[in-house]
């Protein structure tokens, strides 16, 4: 439970342009995610913890985040029981590793991770939305994006960029 208020605690500290805050907020978000041994928690702390590293330049230590975070989720996403959110944070992991291999210049993975981005998408259909994700993308550009991973990038990325 107290993850997910570091969470949305993250959504808000994101638009302070308080760089320190944003790495506090994220650091124990990722901290109460472990403590609670949640691994959609982890994912999404993991998500929020790679876009601090990403735009703070440090995008290897954020790509080996999503990788941890998308092997984690792994075992889970295919099996029916498993709610749509928990597919919807791996996509968006996904579009992370798409952003942040662009940013490096290696457009050949972000092509790949853009790719399985889009399968996760499209496997959840139109009308998804990922909580854990939806109030970013609307932080930074004000509109309602469905999937969010497949609208963010295309249209937020002028502003995130």
């Amino acid at each position: 439970m107290l993850a997910g208020v570091y969470q949305l605690t993250d959504f808000y500290v994101a638009c302070q342009q308080d760089a320190a805050l944003v790495w506090l907020v994220a650091d124990r978000a990722r901290e109460q995610a472990e403590a609670a041994d949640d691994p959609y928690m982890i994912a999404c702390s993991a998500w929020g913890m790679v876009q601090a590293l990403r735009d703070s330049g440090r995008r290897d230590e954020a790509l080996s985040l999503i990788d941890s975070g998308t092997t984690l989720l792994a075992p889970y996403v295919e099996l029916d029981e498993t709610p749509d959110d928990w597919r919807g944070i791996t996509g968006a992991l996904h579009a992370e590793g798409a952003l942040a291999h662009s940013r490096r210049g290696r457009y050949g993975d972000a092509w790949s991770a853009w790719d399985r981005a889009d399968g996760w998408a499209r496997k959840l259909g139109r009308r998804s939305v990922t909580t854990a994700t939806h109030a970013t993308c609307c932080s930074r550009c004000g509109r309602r994006h469905q999937p969010v991973w497949r609208a963010t990038y295309a249209s937020c990325a002028s502003v995130a960029a």
